[in-house]
């Protein structure tokens, strides 16, 4: 399993090869959470995700063995109707972090 700093390289790089403007952030989360999270935000605060571009952030993120909060498992359609975000956090499993 890749460490927190290289599942963050990989991520923005499988969104930048799917066509997707964003800006992809490593973050601490410490706390309720104990993993490391990554965050996913439009390229500009006047910028939305579509939801096509939610749903497929969403499908990298899950076929990458992220996380929603707590370890809840990825649900990508629900994340395909959650268009108009600015932001999307995601978190690697305890293991990995």
């Amino acid at each position: 399993m890749m460490n927190h700093s290289e599942m963050t390289a990989h991520i923005r790089k499988r969104i930048k090869a799917s066509g997707i403007k964003a800006r992809v952030r490593k973050s601490v989360v410490s706390g309720v959470f104990g993993t490391g999270g990554i965050q996913i935000m439009t390229p500009s605060y006047d910028v939305k995700f579509s939801g096509e571009e939610s749903r497929e952030i969403a499908f990298i993120c899950d076929c990458n063995r992220l996380t929603g909060v707590r370890g809840d498992p990825i649900d990508v359609s629900l994340n395909a109707k959650l268009s108009g975000r600015e932001q999307i956090d995601f978190y690697l499993p305890k293991a990995a972090a």
